[in-house]
Order: structure tokens, then C-alpha cells, then sequence
């Protein structure tokens, strides 16, 4: 993630494309078995036009599902 290029767009749009035409495929997350439900846990901050130069806006996420972060 700290040093993408276009080889990686490129292999990228091959995984898109190919699970295009393999409707059946997907990606799964299997959770761990000590876990009794695995649960979706976000926390989201804004500022608002908090830079006082800019009075551009800052935004940050984080998306756990179980105890694994996700974005």
C-alpha cells in the first residue's frame, strides 16, 4: 500500500475481471472459533473545516470485523 504503480492496478483489474466471469467466486472471511458472532465495529472522526489556513476538513475510519481491522 506505500508503493503502489501501475503493475499493481494492472493485476488488480485482472482479479476484477476474472471474478466477473466466476459469478460462483468470492472472498470470505472465516472467524475464529473462539468467537461466538462475528460482529462489525467502525469508529469514524471528523474536523470539519478545521485547518485554519485551508479550512479544509479531515476525516478518519477504522473498521474492525471480530478482532480483525478491515479498513
Amino acid at each position: 500500500m506505500l508503493n503502489l504503480n501501475k503493475s499493481h492496478y494492472s493485476a488488480l483489474n485482472r482479479i476484477w475481471k476474472y471474478l466477473n466471469y466466476r459469478p460462483n467466486l468470492g472472498l470470505y472471511f472465516i472467524a475464529e472459533q473462539s468467537t461466538s458472532t462475528p460482529y462489525l465495529l467502525g469508529y469514524i472522526n471528523a474536523d470539519w473545516g478545521g485547518d485554519i489556513f485551508s479550512r479544509k476538513s479531515t476525516t478518519g475510519y477504522y473498521f474492525t470485523f471480530g478482532k480483525a481491522p478491515i479498513s
